[in-house]
């Protein structure tokens, strides 16, 4: 074989390695920001489903304070016996 098509082997050998590596690079640099994503998504989640869980919480404490069935004559005081029979109603219907 000639010295010049033996060089031009070489050189596009180099060049297709060249290619090679930077795909993968890519690829691997694709992959790691996929994953930090999908982690930073997957905590932000969390979060907003803790508020959202508090903010569920304030509301039903909220609707029953207001209720006439647990209202006692001073302003935010609850009945505790009343209290205990609608736990216990609640708990039969499950």
């Amino acid at each position: 074989m000639p010295v010049n098509l033996l060089k031009r082997d070489r050189e596009g050998q180099l060049k297709s390695l060249e290619t090679v590596a930077a795909v993968v690079f890519f690829s691997l640099l694709l992959i790691l920001g996929i994953i930090f994503f999908s982690r930073f998504q997957a905590e932000q989640g969390s979060q907003q489903k803790e508020e959202s869980v508090a903010l569920d919480a304030v509301s039903l404490a909220q609707i029953i304070i207001e209720m006439p069935e647990i209202r006692c004559e001073m302003d935010n005081c609850i009945d505790i016996y009343k209290l205990e029979a609608v736990a216990g109603i609640a708990k039969t219907r499950g």
